[in-house]
Order: C-alpha cells, then structure tokens, then sequence
C-alpha cells in the first residue's frame, strides 16, 4: 500500500424519509496530495454548520470541504479498490487544483448497491458560500451535463448539506436559487432570468440586465 494511503472504516448517518436515522457502514481510503514538496494531510473531521448558504452570497469564509456524491452506473461492488480511487482522483483532481488554489485533498469512499463514489473534497482555508457554488458546477457539468468522469461514465448528482443530508443537484438552479417571484432558467451552468419572460416582475420600475454584475436581472 502507498504510505501516503490508508484505510478507514466509519459511519455515516442520513436521515430516511421517516425521519428515523440509518446507518451504513462503509470504508474509505484517504488519499493525500503532495504540495511543495510536501504531503498534506487530509482531515474528517466534521465542517458543517448552521449557516444557511442563501443568506450572504458573498458571505465569510465557512465552508472547510464540500462532499458529493453520484452514480458509477457501469460499475459494480467488484470494481471498489485502489485502481477505481485512483481514476477518480486524476479525473477531478486537476480540475480542481487549477481552479482552486486553496483546494488541498481528496477522499473517495463507496456505497454499496448500486455503486456511489462519495468524494470529500478538502481546502487548507475556508471557503465562501459563492466559492462552493463554483466547486459543485465542476461536479454539476461533469456528472449532470456530460456524464462522464475522465473515462468513466457517472451520473445523479447529490451534495451534501448543512443538515447531514444530501441534495440532488440535476438542475443548475439547484446550485444558485432563482429569486422568490422570477422566472429562470439553466443556461450552461448557470441559473439565469431574463427581462422578456419577467416583464411583470419589476412592478413600477425598470428591468436591466447586466451579465457582468449577476446572471439575474435587476430592477431599477
């Protein structure tokens, strides 16, 4: 085994549509990527929050890893091993270290059944809320938008949120919620509105739309 590698076996409780807990029993291999020479060491501990990420939009830095999760649905239980880990880990890893500077480690783990990978993806400082938006439409685009992962052929996205529990993102206005009383829509990987399909939306005042400044439109 790399001695960057190890394996873990924990616990991970979601909450079923009766509200009663479930548990599942997984084990999750913690790989490390080196920077500067050096290997960084993955966390898990918790970084969750009571925050609820539409009250600041540009908000404080909050957010220490985002976990997603989605459908390998070529794969099965017999394909879990390091091979698999480590075509995940190439796939995104790239992406994401040029994206973002402050992402630092990621940790695979698989569900059984139908075979889920879930990805921790850690940062060595805090994110903010708009930042973690940016992180899932990576994820959004790969799994949702063209359903594949380097070679692999993946699908269903899911993140988890500050509750413990996971959202399906199959929309990009599950990422950036359209404002109460507007009408939008998903453009690339964006929720956008425009002046035409809101004409009533403004009342009194006047529709403008500057793509620059937000992909809503606004009222003057």
């Amino acid at each position: 085994m790399d001695p960057t590698t190890e394996l873990v076996t924990d616990i991970i409780v979601s909450e079923a549509a009766t509200g009663m807990a479930v548990e599942e029993e997984y084990v999750e291999e913690i790989t490390t990527l080196p920077m500067d020479d050096e290997t960084v060491a993955m966390t898990t501990e918790g970084s969750f929050t009571t925050f609820t990420p539409d009250e600041e939009e540009k908000g404080p830095r909050i957010w220490k890893s985002v976990t997603v999760k989605f459908t390998l649905p070529d794969k099965s239980p017999t394909d879990i091993g390091g091979p698999l880990r480590l075509e995940i880990k190439n796939a995104i890893n790239p992406i994401l270290k040029e994206k973002f500077k402050d992402y630092n480690a990621s940790s695979i783990a698989f569900s059984s059944g139908s075979l889920i990978a879930n990805v921790k993806l850690d940062f060595s400082l805090r994110i903010t809320v708009e930042e973690r938006r940016e992180v899932i439409k990576v994820f959004y685009e790969m799994v949702e938008r063209n359903n594949t992962l380097g070679s692999l052929r993946v699908e269903k996205l899911y993140v988890l949120n500050v509750k413990g529990s996971y959202d399906r993102i199959d929309d990009a206005c599950h990422i950036t919620r359209c404002p109460s009383g507007m009408t939008c829509f998903t453009d690339g990987n964006d929720c956008t509105s425009v002046c035409s399909t809101n004409q009533h939306y403004c009342h009194h005042g006047t529709c403008e739309k500057d793509a620059k400044r937000s992909s809503f439109i606004t009222c003057q």
